[in-house]
């Protein structure tokens, strides 16, 4: 492999699921979306609908790194592999991504003095209306929840080790 000859610093930025959801709907049933291939995939008519709809994905990222297809069930042991696998990652959760924009810079090209506005300030503007989480039916909350359990154990795992 190519790439096998350097020593990467890998990385990964890490979002909390329900905050992820919300952006990733929002964005994609948006005009700011319409140059994406997965413009316009989601069917549902509002968000709310959206959570407890089978086009909800769970663990895309654990599926991912796992190579376990979406009609097998998650276990723990998939979890497990997908930790193991992260490992090596340095991983930060979004919130954080001009220090590790700044940290990737330091340790790769020793670059002390880097403006990330330069970089960051080019993030899409949220112009939809937050929903909390505490402001959906219990119901709703707990098929998210339930569906999400496996991506918000990672996200936890990684963040607060």
């Amino acid at each position: 492999m190519f790439l096998a000859k350097f020593s990467l610093h890998k990385f990964i930025i890490l979002r909390e699921p329900f905050s992820r959801e919300q952006s990733l709907y929002n964005y994609l049933t948006s005009d700011k979306s319409k140059h994406e291939r997965a413009h316009g995939i989601f069917k549902s008519a509002s968000f709310e609908e959206h959570l407890v709809s089978k086009q909800l994905q769970d663990s895309w990222l654990i599926r991912n790194l796992s190579n376990i297809p979406m009609s097998e069930q998650l276990t723990e042991d998939h979890f497990n592999i997908a930790c193991e696998k992260m490992q090596s990652l340095n991983a930060y959760d979004i919130k954080d991504t001009d220090d590790a924009i700044k940290k990737t810079l330091l340790k790769c090209f020793n670059i002390q003095d880097f403006n990330t506005d330069t970089v960051t300030n080019k993030k899409h503007e949220n112009t939809y209306k937050k929903i909390k989480f505490s402001e959906l039916p219990l119901d709703t909350q707990n098929i998210f929840k339930k569906r999400k359990y496996w991506d918000q154990k990672l996200h936890d795992h990684i963040l607060n080790e």
